[in-house]
């Protein structure tokens, strides 16, 4: 039986189309009743996060083209305090987790190689 998510609202940051589908299919699987929003890169991500009402979680690739995940965290600010931000990358860097947790990110993931690794992951993360 697949774990059951809680309603929450989430924004997925991603620019890869096809992890963007593996999430929302993960999503769907795993029975997600809340609300899923999708943004193609770092540039739409601070524009949506500096409107109201605010995602629960932000799930967000750290390695982006113009603005990356913590570009998006240094253009916000404290704005974030209230949200649950994971920044999450295929190319896991011991620097870029501590810089991740300077900048206020609740989490910072290497991303799961598997679908099965993927369900787990976000069977952890997405917690509101």
């Amino acid at each position: 039986m697949p774990l059951l998510l809680p309603p929450c609202s989430v924004l997925l940051v991603e620019d890869n189309a096809l992890d963007v589908v593996l999430v929302e299919t993960a999503l769907e699987e795993l029975q997600f009743l809340g609300q899923l929003e999708v943004v193609l890169g770092g540039e739409e991500a601070v524009k949506r996060l500096q409107m109201r009402p605010l995602p629960e979680v932000v799930l967000m690739d750290i390695h982006m083209p113009r603005v990356g995940g913590l570009g998006v965290m240094e253009a916000l600010g404290v704005g974030l305090t209230k949200v649950k931000v994971v920044l999450w990358s295929s190319a896991f860097s011991p620097l870029d987790a501590v810089e991740a947790q300077a900048a206020g990110v609740h989490l910072y993931l290497e991303k799961p190689r598997t679908y099965q690794d993927l369900l787990e992951a976000l069977g952890r993360v997405i917690t509101c």
